[in-house]
């Protein structure tokens, strides 16, 4: 008996030992990451920008910082205030804005020359990968997609770029966006990965052109192939003229993407605003493609 009484008491000092060290361990590990927590503050600010020294987040910060399982939440925290900002945020000081603003300026410019070390460089110093161009709404992501730098744009994207931002509806801009730059001009694999992102296929310019108009306009059935992937209806019609993506490539004289059009279904007997077809605008069409497009829609009614 007293040996059972003796094993019994050995593992009870034995568990009370470990349990001792366990705690001891936790915190040292605490105090530890404590210690440390000042340095990932400034490695945080480093990776994101600004100076949070003025802001109610560092608070915050540390606050989660002091708890051990937290640090990844508090660097998340982080990256969401900066990600989707498209101004320097309203409670950063004067000091604090302009330098961002000039981060943004630089990264604009570097953006427009095809830069990507440079652009990899200033997102790391905190520039605003939204910020907007004064005045003329041009976002990094739009600047890229509208000079067709596919592996700039995938930069911006993975950084938190706004896929959806636009133009300022004048007849200069024309509420413009990423997707419909790409649109016009071919780039499947960059349309593709704005989709992915997000993109909304809807998103219209200031004349209500989609991007599948925008794709068939210029004559890209690629563009237009992938748009039908995504769910666009293949008959969808403009806001300001009911025009349908058939119609405006009828009068482009784009004779393989209104042979596609047809092949995928589009409708030849609907009307515009004004009582129009497809038939209609190729007729009034000066495109060389002119007769060979009026005998495909034409065919096209025959069958449906």
């Amino acid at each position: 008996m007293k040996k059972v009484l003796m094993i019994i008491c050995i593992i009870v000092v034995v568990c009370l030992l470990m349990g001792g060290c366990i705690l001891v361990c936790g915190i040292i590990a605490s105090n530890s990451l404590k210690k440390e927590m000042p340095k990932i503050v400034e490695t945080m600010k480093k990776k994101i920008g600004g100076d949070l020294e003025t802001s109610e987040e560092r608070a915050q910060l540390e606050e989660l910082g002091n708890q051990p399982n937290n640090t990844r939440e508090a660097f998340e925290m982080l990256k969401k205030r900066i990600a989707g900002e498209a101004q320097p945020p309203a409670d950063y000081t004067p000091e604090e804005r302009a330098r961002l603003e000039e981060l943004g300026n630089q990264l604009i410019r570097a953006v427009a020359r095809n830069d990507i070390q440079t652009v990899r460089d200033l997102l790391q110093q905190g520039a605003l990968v939204n910020i907007e161009e004064p005045g003329r709404l041009y976002t990094p992501l739009i600047v890229a997609a509208q000079r067709d730098y596919t592996k700039m744009a995938a930069l911006l994207i993975n950084a938190g770029a706004d896929v959806n931002a636009q133009l300022a509806d004048t007849a200069e801009q024309n509420k413009m966006s990423s997707l419909l730059f790409a649109a016009d001009n071919g780039n499947v694999q960059l349309a593709y990965m704005l989709i992915k992102a997000g993109a909304s296929v809807y998103l219209a310019d200031s004349r209500g052109f989609t991007p599948l108009h925008r794709a068939c306009l210029m004559g890209h059935p690629n563009v237009a192939q992938l748009l039908l992937q995504a769910g666009v209806d293949i008959n969808v019609v403009s806001s300001l003229s009911q025009t349908t993506s058939l119609m405006v490539a009828a009068y482009a004289g784009q004779v393989d993407t209104v042979q596609f059009l047809l092949q995928k279904g589009a409708d030849p007997y609907l009307q515009d605003r004004n009582g129009g077809t497809a038939l209609d605008y190729a007729r009034e069409s000066n495109s060389p493609n002119k007769e060979k497009i009026i005998a495909l829609l034409q065919q096209a009614q025959k069958r449906a």
